[in-house]
């Protein structure tokens, strides 16, 4: 049985990183803040009944009274009872798998213990090295167990060679994928950088549960104990497969849509990771003749500063497109 140290899993991980990870919105200034509760059985959760401390670390909803630490506040996201004590450390072992914290169980070496624990703590190494900072770096595992013939599948209304084209598929086993369809991303290189997840049914969007969850900003890998970190800002979605420079680029903001118009023909689509970001206008710009042309579909009418960013370099056409049918009215009567 894996040993579980709770009180190093609440020294190393803030509670703010389990907020940003649930995609949890917070109001206020200070260590004390205020939003509505997550919770699917808190009847309270259109008001602003959840308190959080981020200097102590603690949660409590004034109206489902929910509350406590980081390692209950993950159980009660992943549908376990943080009563239960095996269902307790289960979330625990979640924790500790998602942000790779390493502890070891001190009766069987304590001294080697405690030195591992000083190490990955301190932001230097051992030898007074800085540790090493990667961005985006090659993976060095793929997800081998993915269901690419599950039913989840099916509401993406894309066919089975596409899936497999993609490499996309159902995760079902434990971990911050869980119960989403993985989706592999890569860099301009081709190389396997990280994982999203997609949720199964879009009806239950919501703001503790994105359409798409992104891996955490930092982590520290294993084997080298170097500082891994994911910045989607400098990726762009399926840029690896454009055989660029090309003439036309379809940039969309939603992934699922890179693989609808593949099927319509229109391959050389990429999708935006984040709409804001100025680094992903440079890469697309990079992907297109000088004289070439962009089309920018994009699912609202409101203004975009992507769009702003990339008319800078390229000229560019945007569509609004609401649903599957209008995307392929577009591609059909403009594409």
């Amino acid at each position: 049985m894996a040993w579980v140290n709770f009180a190093e899993l609440r020294k190393r991980i803030s509670i703010q990183q389990i907020i940003d990870h649930y995609g949890i919105e917070l109001r206020g200034s200070g260590d004390q803040r205020k939003g509505k509760c997550p919770l699917a059985t808190c009847k309270g959760r259109k008001d602003r009944t959840l308190s959080v401390n981020l200097k102590k670390g603690l949660w409590k909803c004034w109206k489902c009274k929910a509350h406590g630490e980081i390692i209950a506040l993950v159980a009660h996201m992943e549908g376990l009872d943080p009563q239960n004590n095996q269902e307790f450390r289960e979330a625990a072992l979640i924790l500790q798998e998602r942000y790779g914290v390493e502890t070891e169980d001190p009766r069987q070496n304590q001294k080697r213990s405690r030195h591992k624990r000083r190490r990955v703590q301190t932001p230097d190494a051992a030898d007074g090295q800085k540790r090493k900072r990667l961005i985006n770096p090659p993976l060095d595992f793929e997800l081998k167990d993915l269901d690419q013939e599950h039913r989840s599948l099916d509401s993406l209304r894309i066919s089975r060679e596409t899936i497999e084209e993609f490499g996309i598929g159902y995760c079902a086993r434990r971990g911050m994928f869980q119960n989403r369809i993985a989706i592999p991303i890569h860099n301009e290189s081709g190389d396997l950088v990280a994982y999203c997840g997609r949720i199964t049914d879009d009806s239950e969007t919501s703001s503790h549960n994105p359409l798409y969850l992104f891996p955490d900003m930092e982590r520290v890998r294993k084997h080298d104990n170097a500082l891994i970190v994911f910045d989607r800002s400098k990726l762009v979605y399926n840029a690896h497969r454009i055989d660029s420079p090309v003439d036309e680029l379809i940039v969309v903001e939603d992934i699922r849509l890179v693989w609808l118009l593949y099927e319509m023909g229109k391959e050389n689509t990429v999708a935006l990771l984040d709409p804001s970001a100025k680094k992903q206008a440079s890469i697309i710009s990079s992907l297109v003749h000088e004289q070439g042309l962009i089309w920018f579909l994009s699912g609202t009418d409101a203004p975009s500063e992507m769009l702003g960013h990339l008319s800078m370099n390229r000229a560019v056409r945007s569509l609004v497109v609401y649903n599957d049918h209008s995307i392929e009215k577009h591609v059909k009567e403009i594409l």
